[in-house]
């Protein structure tokens, strides 16, 4: 059984179906990757409960994202889910991989015709298994605490890859609340 901590975590980090990436791991991180996929993999299938009246899909996600440890793994992960969901006729498409052996395997109309997915809402580039990321603070025409914390609030790094960049306006905005400005008082020049 998983904790809701543990349940959480796992549906956080895999939260997309319609990407499958393959990676090859060795040793202890092999081990973790499959426990993590497996744990993942066994909440998919249990959304879905056979009812005498009928099917009933608890899940909360519109996307789940599964590594798979092999180009063979993956394709039989997609199958399944497929699978499983037709069942309910309940249709699970666009799907995409960083692998093209998988892609090709998918059929055409489960398979995404972009290969620009979002992980998390991150944008990755499933041709190149690179993940990119912006970070662009809106002009401002005033400066006050009110429009400082709409600019630190306006970069979304959900994994804290931007903090050098953002960390700088993070602090600037306390050193505000330091000073007892309004929310709307015009920032003196020093600031």
């Amino acid at each position: 059984m998983f904790s809701a901590d543990n349940d959480t975590r796992a549906w956080e980090e895999f939260c997309a179906f319609k990407s499958s990436g393959v990676h090859e791991f060795t040793g202890p991180a092999a081990e973790e990757r499959k426990r993590v996929s497996t744990a993942v993999w066994k909440q998919f299938e249990d959304a879905i409960q056979r009812r005498p009246d009928g099917y009933h899909v608890n899940t909360y996600v519109n996307n789940i994202i599964l590594m798979a440890s092999s180009e063979d793994d993956a394709l039989k992960m997609y199958r399944d889910a497929k699978q499983i969901l037709n069942e309910i006729n309940m249709d699970l498409r666009e799907f995409r991989s960083d692998s093209e052996k998988v892609d090709n395997a998918i059929s055409e109309a489960d398979l995404s015709a972009s290969s620009q997915q979002k992980v998390l809402g991150i944008p990755w580039q499933t041709e190149n298994d690179l993940l990119t990321t912006t970070c662009q603070y809106p002009h401002k025409d005033k400066c006050t605490k009110r429009t400082i914390s709409e600019q630190v609030a306006s970069i979304y790094d959900p994994h804290g890859w931007l903090t050098p960049i953002t960390l700088p306006g993070k602090i600037f905005f306390q050193q505000l609340w330091k000073q007892d400005y309004g929310w709307n008082s015009p920032l003196s020049p020093e600031h």
